[in-house]
């Protein structure tokens, strides 16, 4: 409503303190149409690399986000290749 049209949502697995659940459920809140608005489309981040893709995937089974694994995937405790 104020022209927002992404929304950070944490990520599954995340390098901060909110749980999985509550990730789930702020992706679902912007996938929910809110009047006669546009989704918001969520962000998903904080420490994400390719293999926790998977468990998003599950957990949502939705394409519809953004999904942002850069500091995930350099600072991967295994190197970049592992990431």
């Amino acid at each position: 409503m104020a022209g927002v049209d992404q929304l950070h949502v944490n990520g599954i697995q995340n390098k901060f303190w909110e749980t999985d659940d509550s990730v789930v459920n702020s992706i679902e809140a912007c996938l929910t149409p809110l009047f006669d608005q546009k989704n918001v489309i969520p962000v998903v981040s904080s420490g994400q690399w390719g293999g926790q893709a998977f468990e998003t995937w599950r957990r949502t089974q939705t394409q519809d986000l953004l999904y942002m694994a850069g500091g995930g995937i350099m600072a991967h405790p295994m190197g970049a290749a592992a990431g």
